[in-house]
């Protein structure tokens, strides 16, 4: 495996964006499905199509 260079301080920014949305994203799911408006498992199901999965 080659060496990696030293991550620019623009990457580490733009990956604890990207991390804090998926978490954000994932807690407003969590919490739609704790209150019932939405079917548990059906959006992870939605999202497992949309990524090519089943």
């Amino acid at each position: 495996m080659s060496e990696r260079q030293p991550r620019s301080t623009d990457e580490l920014v733009h990956d604890l964006y990207l991390t804090g949305f998926l978490m954000l994203v994932n807690a407003i799911v969590l919490g739609l499905e704790m209150s019932e408006l939405v079917k548990p498992g059906s959006v992870k199901a939605f999202l497992s199509h949309l990524l090519g999965g089943e």
